[in-house]
């Protein structure tokens, strides 16, 4: 297996390089979508033959506790090592979760805990950015996340720094049709909304409000992202050349959304005209909702209501709606992460499902996420190995993540 130094003398193979940037490419996929296209009709959520009740208080806190403490197995001094080697990505989502256990953080994992703050600090370069990240704008979004949940004032100057380093990865070269958004911050080339999701995310966590400017420039990436037609203003081209196909494509009109504006890892829908329709799909609709959230925008305002309107027509948790065949279940655990924190954030309670039902989505999520929870505490995507949600770690942080936005 090919090797790559990250530049902190840890030597990764490239199996680990796809683990950095797993926090967003887990909302990817390349498969079919049930969604249509351009005007269609969207599909009616999964039917269910009566909705799930929430479980008991005491049992979402034991599983929440339970989840922890099979991550605990896995860290030395605050660490998470991946391959044997320390992890700043695994460290800071490991260590947000401790911080955000309903309840407070336990007496017991205090110890833990500072110890993984101090490395997470220490991992910070001169610029703010993760020193050495394949990935930078992932991973030092995530440190920050950690670092900001703690509520140390000793952090401030650490978390103002990375801020600073986020905030400056923002695409606003003119001829850019993903101006406004974040990317990797290794890649100049383009912006996505995952890698905008926990941009802004960290932005928000490090007390940056939502009326400043870095949230409103991002609209202009988030509008094109979304299959709305009434988002297209006269500035941008409404057609865009697929690379590898060389076809025309454009945004379809069901008020999901794609990965970045003309890609949708979706797929497309090929209209009689041979034109493809973009195909929306459910983590990235979900992440499109928070960023919305991010920046100010209520429920009242069209291009959030189209966006809870897909995601009430395409309600599932079998499944990573949009998606079909192999990669149907792709970024599963990643798409319960982002839903969680974009429903509670818009301040969601129930979706309405085109056939009148009332979904109680935290009820629904957290029965899934009890039902699926191994013996060990961990969780793991059984369905899908793809984007690494085969490692109980990485999928077992996302599932508190979720949980921890169902336990009221």
């Amino acid at each position: 297996m090919e090797h790559v130094d990250d530049g902190l003398g840890l030597v990764r193979s490239t199996a680990l390089l796809a683990l950095l940037a797993a926090f967003a490419v887990g909302a990817c996929g390349d498969g079919a979508s049930e969604t249509p296209g351009e005007g269609g009709a969207a599909p009616a959520a999964e039917a269910v033959a009566s909705r799930p009740a929430a479980p008991d208080a005491d049992v979402l806190a034991q599983s929440y506790d339970r989840g922890l403490d099979f991550l605990l197995q896995g860290q030395e001094a605050g660490r998470w090592s991946v391959q044997g080697q320390p992890n700043v990505g695994y460290t800071a989502m490991c260590v947000t979760n401790l911080l955000d256990r309903p309840g407070g953080a336990r007496d017991a994992d205090r110890p833990v805990i500072d110890a993984g703050l101090a490395f997470l600090a220490g991992s910070l370069d001169d610029d703010g950015s993760v020193e050495g990240a394949y990935r930078p704008n992932y991973e030092t979004s995530v440190v920050i996340m950690a670092l900001a949940a703690s509520g140390r004032d000793e952090y401030r100057p650490v978390i103002d720094r990375a801020a600073k380093f986020i905030y400056q990865l923002q695409r606003l070269d003119e001829d850019n049709p993903t101006w406004g958004g974040i990317g990797y911050g290794s890649d100049d080339t383009r912006s996505d909304l995952s890698n905008t999701q926990y941009a802004l995310a960290s932005l928000r966590a490090a007390g940056i409000p939502e009326d400043d400017p870095v949230f409103q420039k991002a609209l202009t990436f988030l509008q094109r992202t979304q299959n709305r037609t009434e988002n297209e203003t006269g500035s941008e081209p409404r057609e865009r050349i697929d690379k590898e196909t060389g076809k025309k494509l454009v945004r379809g009109n069901d008020g999901g959304a794609n990965y970045f504006p003309g890609n949708s890892k979706a797929g497309f829908e090929e209209r009689p005209d041979g034109v493809g329709v973009l195909r929306s799909y459910g983590s990235m609709t979900y992440a499109l909702l928070r960023c919305y959230a991010f920046a100010g925008v209520g429920l009242d305002d069209g291009r959030v209501k189209a966006a809870v309107d897909w995601i009430a027509a395409n309600w599932t948790l079998e499944h990573n709606p949009g998606l079909t065949g192999k990669d149907r279940a792709s970024g599963l655990f990643y798409m319960y992460a982002t839903m969680g924190k974009a429903l509670s954030l818009a301040g969601l309670d129930t979706l309405q499902t085109p056939g009148g039902d009332a979904v109680d989505w935290r009820a629904e999520l957290a029965a899934r996420l009890v039902a699926t929870q191994r013996e060990d505490g961990s969780w793991v995507n059984e369905s899908s190995e793809r984007w690494m949600e085969g490692d109980p770690v990485l999928a077992t942080s996302y599932a508190l993540n979720a949980l921890a936005t169902t336990i009221r």
